[in-house]
């Protein structure tokens, strides 16, 4: 297992308590790839890999708690309907997954998860909180197994259009943790383990999932975010994007030539010469594997709001 050290970079000095920084360590990421070495690959090591999930995004994550979680890989028809579904849930009865084979045709949250990869889907997102209680999937469904809130994020199976890993962060009526908590923070902090579950499903290999790990280790949020949308937009000029993340088009590639360049030891990319800047196509190379988390700043498909 390759050993992801730090780098001793300036462009990556970050506060270690913040949420995405710490996860997103080369400490951190070394414990993600252990453990999904380790975990058996079988149903009670997927139960195990899932708890650790659990246990790291809510160390990540200070003051949120998952009562229940799920994963799912799931498979989709050219309607963009489910028609296999394979589940590991915990804290969750397995009756759970029988009941959603009777009512699933209420589900109106999923189908916007699989419209919009990449992206955490709350409950609310649908329809206001008082609709969302007397709706029939809530009734026949939700309620019955104590889940008042959701959030769900989907990522395509790289290849693949149709195929979908699928996170489902539940909590119940009492869990008041969520009310004040930015959903968005969850599309980076559920990316590492898409892709080590991505691993454990023999959707990428060991090589793959490695490589990956050792291009995020150490970057910081704002790191992330440009580079997501750099190499999910790109059609358009950088003076767009940077509109679009909230930023000065000089600064957003200002940033993005000084991560070129911080990055360059680590890739072996090569410098800039007599103060002449290199490409950037190395950024797109290097990192295309954020297109599956899509572009942070699209609108969200087919939702309320």
């Amino acid at each position: 297992m390759t050993n992801l050290r730090a780098f001793p970079l300036e462009i990556f000095a970050v506060t270690k308590c913040a949420s995405t920084e710490s996860l997103y360590s080369a400490e951190s990421l070394n414990e993600i790839l252990a453990e999904a070495y380790a975990a058996p690959l079988d149903d009670q090591g997927d139960r195990q890999f899932l708890a650790f999930q659990r246990k790291a995004l809510q160390s990540s994550f200070a003051g949120l708690r998952f009562d229940f979680m799920a994963t799912s890989i799931t498979k989709l028809n050219r309607a963009m309907e489910p028609v296999d579904i394979k589940t590991t849930l915990l804290d969750l009865p397995d009756a759970i997954t029988k009941n959603y084979e009777t009512v699933g045709a209420h589900d109106i949250v999923a189908p916007l998860v699989y419209a919009n990869p990449g992206k955490v889907v709350r409950h609310d997102d649908v329809m206001p909180l008082g609709q969302w209680l007397d709706h029939a999937f809530y009734r026949l469904h939700c309620r019955l197994f104590g889940i008042d809130r959701a959030m769900m994020i989907s990522f395509p199976c790289p290849g693949h259009y149709t195929k979908l890993v699928t996170f489902e962060y539940l909590a119940s009526r009492e869990n008041m943790t969520w009310s004040s908590f930015d959903a968005a923070k969850l599309e980076f902090g559920s990316f590492p383990f898409v892709l080590a579950w991505l691993y454990r499903k023999d959707l990428i290999d060991d090589v793959k999932l490695e490589r990956n790990f050792y291009a995020l280790a150490d970057l910081n949020a704002a790191n992330l975010t440009q580079l997501r949308k750099f190499v999910n937009d790109p059609y358009r000029a950088p003076k767009h994007h940077a509109s679009d993340i909230g930023m000065k088009p000089r600064s957003y590639t200002n940033s993005l030539y000084g991560l070129r360049n911080g990055l360059s030891e680590r890739f072996d990319w090569g410098a800039d010469v007599d103060g002449e800047r290199q490409s950037l196509r190395m950024l797109d190379h290097d990192y295309s594997f954020l297109q599956i988390l899509g572009d942070p700043s699209a609108p969200l498909v087919g939702g309320n709001a």
